[in-house]
């Protein structure tokens, strides 16, 4: 299975919404600083986000100093929450049974499945938030020169 393009950029916006919830109380960005920083089609962020205000993951607030912010913390929002909202339940395979001669290829789709299923529930927005922090660390300090 792979994620689209709308779940890359979802999992984009909840991220910079989840740094802005760390540098102020309220942690909202409007849809253009968000399209514009993580550039994201605006049209396209827009799809994005009512899908995800649709699923509770984020509120919206109308007026000069609207914007979205996460519903609930980064360490309570789980990657697989995100993948559900945007892309439907992780399924290898689609639902229907075939004959008999393929269901041990089904069973071993379904167990895959829901190994995927288990890692993105074991992932918050948290953590990607810590790694992607700690990733442009690294990349700071490899950029650094001495003399």
């Amino acid at each position: 299975m792979l994620f689209s393009k709308k779940t890359e950029y979802a999992l984009q916006a909840l991220l910079a919404l989840a740094s802005a919830s760390r540098d102020q109380p309220a942690g909202s960005l409007t849809l253009k600083k968000m399209a514009e920083m993580k550039k994201i089609p605006y049209k396209f962020l827009e799809q994005i986000m009512a899908a995800l205000k649709k699923g509770g993951l984020v509120s919206s607030q109308k007026g000069q100093k609207g914007g979205y912010a996460l519903s609930r913390t980064p360490a309570e929002v789980t990657v697989g929450e995100v993948v559900t909202v945007v892309e439907g339940p992780v399924s290898i395979r689609q639902s229907s049974r075939a004959a008999a001669d393929k269901e041990v290829i089904y069973r071993f789709y379904d167990q895959l499945s829901q190994t995927i299923a288990g890692v993105l529930r074991e992932n918050t927005l948290e953590n990607l938030y810590v790694q992607s922090v700690e990733l442009a660390e690294r990349r700071r300090a490899a950029e650094m020169y001495y003399i």
